[in-house]
């Protein structure tokens, strides 16, 4: 289980939910107005619920938008596209570009990694900066699961309640597994704008959370903050803060911020605009085939996107059967 599942399933044990009406309904205002522990359970469970409607559907996700990071004295920025695709439960792509600076800043480059899990199959697209490669079927058991466990599989809305870091890298915390697992709820309460603030502390750690639940958006978390405790202060080290759109009768993440803050120099973070077409929306539409030459190209079509940044120089795509 991931990380971020345990803290679900976690939170889920320790609230014991009960749902009743909807959290979001205005029947429900008054009978909650007393009880704000009830209220979030029944958001908890809500959230579940969400994911799992989701989860069980076919969808595709397109994220776009800008990467900062400090290198050295610099701030860089780089273009960024994060790609998941769901086609089937044995059918699913993940693919991720970022830009890079080149020849002293007058050329941009474009990186294109790709990941195809075709049923108990893998196979891998990497493009590196300066060329494409072909696919390349990853048969090795140990080489399937680092592939696995450490590719960027990107999910906003488990990334709404993550630590920062996850929508750039992958890869497992047993320790902050068992955290979560052991995490207490504690002093959930009401804002003056009526979304609720709820803190998550560890008896036996030096790590805090804090979520906000908005009301503005059906009390889905809308803030995610992560915290150090010292002696006599806390440091935040991550905040991810999620704005959220209506698809049909669900609800998706539209806006993403993630910041990880480390020393001084190790500042990073990302601004991200997501689309999804989910369900219904994809009736009669093929999302993936391993065998055309380009993973991609039935979710460009559907977006009506084109991948190309301006000024980037893209990489060559080579087909399955051509050559290096």
């Amino acid at each position: 289980m991931t990380r971020i599942a345990v803290f679900l399933a976690g939170a889920i044990l320790i609230c014991s939910p009960l749902h009743a009406d909807s959290p979001g309904s205005e029947t429900s205002t008054d009978w909650y107005a007393n009880d704000v522990t009830k209220r979030l359970e029944d958001v908890i469970f809500d959230f579940r619920i969400n994911l799992d409607q989701i989860r069980r559907q076919r969808r595709a996700i397109v994220a776009k938008g800008e990467r900062f990071f400090r290198e050295r004295d610099r701030i860089i920025t780089q273009d960024v596209y994060y790609v998941a695709v769901h086609d089937s439960k044995d059918k699913t792509l993940f693919a991720n570009s970022k830009t890079r600076e080149a020849n002293h800043g007058t050329l941009l480059l474009e990186q294109w990694d790709q990941v195809f899990l075709d049923g108990k199959n893998i196979y891998r697209r990497y493009s590196p900066y300066f060329a494409d490669q072909k696919p390349q079927e990853i048969k090795d058991e140990d080489d399937k699961k680092k592939v696995f466990l450490n590719f960027v599989r990107f999910d906003p809305i488990l990334l709404s309640v993550a630590d920062a870091g996850f929508v750039s890298i992958r890869g497992p915390s047993k320790t902050a597994d068992e955290a979560l697992t052991n995490g207490v709820l504690d002093s959930a309460k009401y804002d003056a704008d009526g979304n609720i603030v709820q803190e998550i502390v560890f008896p036996n750690s030096n790590v805090e959370f804090s979520i906000v639940f908005s009301k503005k958006h059906q009390f889905m978390p809308s803030v995610f903050s992560i915290w150090k405790r010292g002696k006599d202060k806390r440091r935040l080290t991550s905040q991810v803060e999620t704005h959220w759109q209506s698809v049909g009768d669900l609800m998706f993440p539209s806006k993403q911020t993630f910041v990880k803050l480390g020393r001084v120099d190790r500042i990073e973070s990302h601004e991200l605009d997501i689309e999804v077409r989910i369900g219904e929306q994809l009736n009669g539409i093929t999302l993936l085939d391993r065998k055309t030459s380009d993973w991609r190209e039935p979710t460009r079509k559907l977006f009506n996107e084109h991948w190309q940044r301006a000024g980037v120089r893209p990489p060559v795509l080579i087909p399955e059967n051509g050559e290096n």
